[in-house]
């Protein structure tokens, strides 16, 4: 039979069929039921002549020899990752529950803020996290009462404005404890 005359579907089926030694017995929709003369069983068949809907595109990305040798060549089973590995020091972290507990205590702390400072970060604990570790915000979270100003924090801003280049009087105590005017910085 020349390529012109193909069987349809249906008809190739039946051909197949009778090859392999089936005799067709009945027919209902799409399913064709044959009968194996020498045993009598029966064989059903569904032949589906609808177009398929399964995407051929992705028959590499499926195969199941592709995904093993690519695990064996990089070590990584990427049909299951939804993001690329990531190599991170992480020694630092706690166990889970001692993270709880760590972010249940700055919850308590946050809650026992008065709800003034709280409406000043929108009731929002990451927020108030945020302020306080900013070390831009240091002077503001010292007149709000969330920080107390030590002789270490003061050098370290001293220290931080004379890199920056700015000037700054302050108030300080000399080693007699009296008061005395100093500058920080670059002079006018």
């Amino acid at each position: 039979m020349s390529k012109q005359q193909q069987l349809n579907p249906m008809d190739q089926l039946n051909q197949d069929m009778k090859k392999k030694g089936y005799e067709f017995s009945s027919e209902s929709g799409p399913k064709k039921i044959y009968i194996d003369p020498s045993s009598g069983r029966r064989k059903v068949v569904t032949l589906n002549t609808l177009p398929s809907k399964t995407d051929g595109s992705f028959k590499k990305q499926c195969d199941a020899k592709e995904i093993v040798h690519k695990f064996a060549t990089t070590g990584q089973v990427s049909h299951l990752a939804k993001k690329p590995g990531q190599y991170q020091d992480v020694s630092h972290v706690q166990d889970l529950h001692a993270s709880l507990i760590q972010v249940q205590r700055a919850k308590t702390e946050f809650m026992s803020q008065p709800a003034k400072i709280r409406a000043m970060f929108d009731n929002d604990m990451e927020k108030f996290y945020a302020f306080l570790t900013d070390p831009s915000q240091n002077e503001k979270a010292v007149e709000l009462g969330l920080k107390t100003w030590t002789p270490e924090a003061e050098q370290a801003l001293k220290t931080k404005e004379t890199k920056n280049g700015t000037s700054k009087k302050t108030d300080s105590s000399d080693n007699n404890g009296s008061k005395s005017s100093k500058s920080s910085g670059k002079d006018n």
